[in-house]
């Protein structure tokens, strides 16, 4: 006799989930912590990680100028860490990423009657299991998006005050990415017609911006950065000499809406397709591998929620209106990261818990043949580099950026 609820069976399955992550985590964190130096050791750290973790160790020594807008958010985070031990920050992200396990399974699980396999949007994240020792943007804002997400799908008791809230403090943390999911919120919460009437109005918006793409990066303040960071970004960042000058170069009407395209298609398929996976001197890059996979998952999504869209259009088949607010909700914000002038696609990162369970939605049939698809290009599109003289790019560790953080017990 089954005396489990169906209520309390979730429950079991998603802390299975979140144990998972929680042995995963305290595996890096002990390699972290006990490998001797090498090449591989410099691998599982993330520069950004270390290098926030400094900016803490001199705000905790004092200096008060460290803390910019962008970083405020992060210090008050992680400042009850720095009171005790640096090394705690791994128990805050462990507590983000509890509360994100939670909110997949109310929106997903419980209320969208998807399958446990949902979890695994954070899983098959990799660079999560890096990021999770110390200091960074990622794992608070994963789960502000799935908060938010919360709010337009469950419409809980004070959702959209407290969605204001948490909005106002992501704005320190990354602010832009915050004005997104803001945007997002007024237009899919608002009473202007069925979810893709909405979505096709925030592409309308989306695309005015993008035309108008100069004048907005210079003359309002919370995208100024976007026009630094794009005039500092080398062509190898945006692949290729030819790609690099159309972005930088090119104005006017169709050129803008060209390169937003680019940004997006560049945003979604760049880590996939260019790896960096081992260190000049021949050992495993892993931090590399944990954005090859990461970028390969998204690539994934983003074409298997494609495929299914196209393919209910032209088989004119219903689909529940709780999926169809999600996908075109998620694919406005990832349309909207993408307006930025420089491209980033780490960026995406927070909407992946959000993109894997809409991948789920394909059928058991079609997702591993689209999966072995994308797999037999990615490997074919590197081995085509390599035999025209471009081989896959290799990270020195000679860098400076390179150095053992604090949040390590030693």
């Amino acid at each position: 006799m089954n005396l489990h609820s169906p209520r309390q069976v979730k429950d079991d399955v998603f802390l299975n989930h979140y144990l998972l992550f929680v042995f995963i985590s305290a595996f890096i964190f002990f390699l972290q912590n006990f490998l001797s130096e090498s090449d591989f050791k410099f691998g599982i750290f993330i520069p950004d990680v270390s290098k926030m973790s400094q900016t803490l160790d001199y705000i905790n020594e004092g200096s008060t100028d460290a803390i910019s807008s962008g970083f405020f958010g992060i210090y008050l985070i992680y400042k009850p860490a720095w009171i005790i031990h640096p090394a705690f920050c791994i128990i805050i992200n462990l507590i983000f990423i509890y509360y994100s396990f939670k909110l997949i399974r109310d929106v997903f699980v419980i209320n969208g009657h998807l399958k446990s396999v949902v979890y695994w949007g954070l899983l098959l994240n990799p660079y999560l299991f890096l990021a999770v020792t110390g200091p960074n943007k990622e794992i608070p804002l994963i789960f502000g998006t799935l908060y938010i997400l919360k709010v337009l799908i469950l419409k809980p008791r004070l959702g959209l005050l407290k969605a204001c809230l948490l909005l106002f403090f992501m704005f320190f943390i990354r602010d832009g990415y915050a004005v997104i999911l803001a945007l997002s919120l007024i237009l899919f919460s608002s009473s202007w017609g069925s979810s893709k009437r909405k979505f096709l109005l925030g592409i309308l918006f989306l695309s005015l911006v993008a035309v108008s793409i100069d004048w907005v990066f210079e003359n309002l303040t919370v995208f100024e950065r976007n026009v630094i960071l794009s005039q500092t970004i080398g062509q190898d960042q945006n692949s290729s000499a030819f790609i690099g000058d159309f972005l930088t170069s090119n104005n006017g009407f169709i050129a803008s809406i060209f390169k937003y395209l680019i940004r997006f298609i560049y945003n979604s398929f760049t880590l996939g397709l260019y790896p960096v996976i081992f260190s000049t001197n021949g050992s495993i890059y892993l931090l590399g591998m944990a954005y090859w996979f990461f970028g390969i998952t998204v690539a994934l999504c983003v074409i298997t929620i494609g495929y299914i869209h196209f393919k209910r259009i032209i088989h004119n088949s219903p689909s529940p209106e709780l999926f169809h607010k999600i996908t075109y909700w998620s694919c406005f914000v990832l349309l909207a990261i993408s307006v930025s002038l420089f491209i980033q696609p780490r960026y995406f990162m927070p909407v992946l818990p959000i993109l894997f369970p809409l991948f789920c939605l394909a059928s058991l049939k079609i997702r591993v043949k689209l999966s072995l698809l994308v797999l037999a290009f990615v490997m074919l599109w590197i081995t085509s580099y390599s035999v025209l003289g471009k081989p896959m790019g290799m990270v020195d560790f000679t860098k400076s950026e390179f150095l053992s953080p604090s949040f390590l017990i030693g």
